[in-house]
């Protein structure tokens, strides 16, 4: 079960993506997610096939990818700043964007220094 306390877990302890994308084993999960979202990894890019041409969640960058998991209705492609949910057994998509990312203390500094009010 994906709860909001192992969203908040993958945030920070998968931050960064791996050094070798092939960790992250993508044709297992594209494999597997074939039946509902057809998909395919094409020079970098996974292009989710039944999304809308122009749509920004049609294609996921492989290089800010930082983990793909498995749980019981879902396989998540996670990402620093987001979560694909895509169900397993259904053609639904969930999205979750990281909120409680802190701004890193340059910009904090700098956005006190040229924006004060």
């Amino acid at each position: 079960m994906v709860t909001e306390d192992v969203i908040k877990e993958i945030y920070e302890k998968f931050d960064n993506p791996p050094k070798d994308p092939a960790e992250l084993n993508l044709p297992y999960y594209i494999d597997k997610l074939k039946d509902y979202h057809p998909m395919r990894l094409h020079d970098g890019v996974i292009i989710v096939e039944n999304v809308e041409e122009y749509s920004p969640l049609r294609r996921i960058l492989v290089r800010r990818l930082t983990l793909v998991m498995e749980f019981t209705k879902y396989v998540a492609f996670a990402m620093p700043e987001h979560i694909f949910f895509f169900e397993k057994h259904g053609e639904g998509v969930h999205l979750h964007f990281c909120n409680s990312r802190k701004k890193p203390f340059w910009k904090r500094l700098l956005s006190k220094i040229f924006f004060r009010k």
